[in-house]
Parts: structure tokens; sequence; C-alpha cells
């Protein structure tokens, strides 16, 4: 019997490319404007394939070469675009209903985003104060079976 089931959040739940490939063209044009990449044409798919990759890995498969001060920056421009990107709400959520389960704030924040009940763990990192306005609180994951 399984005891735990574990989404993966790219892709899985969220259709990260929405807000991932505006943020890499973003990053992209400065790197261009830095005079340290030739312009050229990337394909979406190229940009899907990244998806997973920690900045390291992505940056280090398409340009292994440059040098890391400017792939630390880029990989902040890409960072900061889809956290401003999320903030006006343009992140693509897949076709619900959804119900949300997390132990901090952000988890609840994401569950109202996308118009979902939560339910408020209180055996991890948050504490009830950070979850109020939670739709139902457990102490054990044991008790979510019951409200699902």
């Amino acid at each position: 019997m399984v005891k735990t089931i574990i989404f993966d959040y790219d892709g899985t739940i969220h259709n990260t490319l929405g807000i991932y490939e505006p943020a890499f063209r973003e990053a992209y044009q400065w790197l261009s404007e830095q005079n340290v990449v030739e312009e050229q044409k990337i394909e979406t798919a190229q940009i899907a394939g990244w998806l997973g990759l920690n900045s390291k890995e992505m940056w280090d498969t398409f340009l292994p070469e440059l040098d890391q001060r400017y792939k630390d920056q880029a990989s902040a421009i890409v960072g900061d675009s889809m956290v401003r990107q999320i903030r006006k709400h343009r992140a693509v959520w897949y076709p619900g209903p959804y119900l949300v389960i997390g132990d901090r704030r952000q988890d609840l924040e994401c569950a109202r985003s996308c118009k979902s009940p939560f339910i408020g763990c209180l055996y991890g990192y948050g504490e009830k104060g950070e979850l109020d306005g939670a739709d139902y609180f457990v102490k054990s994951v044991e008790e979510i079976t019951g409200i699902i």
C-alpha cells in the first residue's frame, strides 16, 4: 500500500513553461546586450527541455563556455522575472479543481491564487498562525485522508 504521494511541481501541476520561457528570453536578451552571446533563435522545445534542471545544469548545458558571473546574473534575471510574472497572476495552472496541502503561508497563498481549498499541515515547518485562513488543519499525514 502506498503511504505517501509526492507530486512534482514543474509540468505536473503547473505549466511552468508559461513563465519560464519569457523569463529565459529576458535573461538571454540581457546576455546579448552584454555582448557575451550572439543573438540566435531559440526554440520553445529547447527551452522546455531545461525545465527540471537547476540553473547551474541549465546554463552549463546551454552555454558551457559562458563565464560564471554571467550565468549567475542570468539566473537571477530568470528568477526575478518568474516571480514578477507569478505576482501578476500569469502562472498557468492545469485544469482543476484542486486541493492544496501545505505547511507554510506560501502554500496557502498558492491555494488562494487558484481558488482552491487548503489543508494546513501543523506537523510541518509552519505554525497555525501562519496558516490562518486554511479550510482544514491536520496534525498528521494520516488525518489528510479523512478530508480528501
